[in-house]
């Protein structure tokens, strides 16, 4: 199976220049622990966790600040193809609970620690 069988499409997003409140927001309204930061062409620039937002908050005591200012800039990404399998072992030797899938330089689509377990389950 590949990763575009168990991603989510739905992958929620946020701009570097929004601030640290909307990210905590987003988190919250669709019960997720990290965002992929994008840019206008909405090719993936960074990941912004619920720990960054944590840090930010702590180092400024502030939900004004901006995500450009905490984000992970280093984006560790997959295509489509790329079996589950292999999704797996990245997360585990990465230690990241999700990671983006793209596709001619944009998003389309994420895969988590949670989608894989769910396709272990539904195995046979």
């Amino acid at each position: 199976m590949q990763a575009k069988d168990i991603m989510t499409t739905n992958v929620v997003t946020i701009k570097p220049e929004a601030k640290i409140e909307e990210g905590m927001r987003l988190l919250l309204s669709n019960n997720i622990s990290g965002l992929i930061v994008v840019n206008d062409n909405l090719e993936a620039v960074g990941v912004v966790t619920e720990k960054d937002f944590l840090v930010a908050y702590d180092f400024l005591g502030s939900k004004d600040a901006l995500v450009k200012e905490f984000y992970s800039k280093d984006v560790i990404s997959i295509s489509e193809d790329d079996l589950v399998e292999d999704v797996s072992r990245l997360l585990v030797k990465k230690n990241i609970k999700r990671v983006p899938v793209i596709k001619e330089k944009k998003v389309v689509g994420i895969v988590s620690r949670i989608d894989i377990i769910e396709h272990i389950l539904k195995e046979k």
